[in-house]
């Protein structure tokens, strides 16, 4: 179960999200949608542990999500992470 609860994110004085949750069941799957610029790279980030929120928590089967220190990421994903599949493959396996 990924958890999303009261995200806030922003640049430059740009807010993406604020006070964001949604909640992703295991074997759901999800797609993302958008305008370039409006948050979809940065949610991912934020989800794999490479970008941290200004508010709120992340949640993965009820551990918070960290910059570091995530042993799934470390596993699961390369330096790529963000590219085409890879990222399809990753949420899949959170979502188991």
């Amino acid at each position: 179960m990924i958890r999303v609860e009261n995200l806030t994110k922003s640049f430059a004085g740009n807010i993406l999200f604020e006070k964001t949750g949604f909640n992703v069941s295991p074997r759901e799957r999800i797609g993302l949608v958008g305008r370039n610029g409006h948050g979809k790279t940065t949610l991912l980030r934020m989800l794999a542990g490479f970008e941290t929120p200004d508010a709120g928590s992340i949640l993965i089967d009820g551990r918070e999500i960290s910059v570091s220190g995530n042993a799934w990421l470390d596993r699961e994903w390369s330096t790529s992470a963000l590219s085409p599949g890879v990222v399809q493959h990753g949420l899949e396996i959170l979502g188991e």
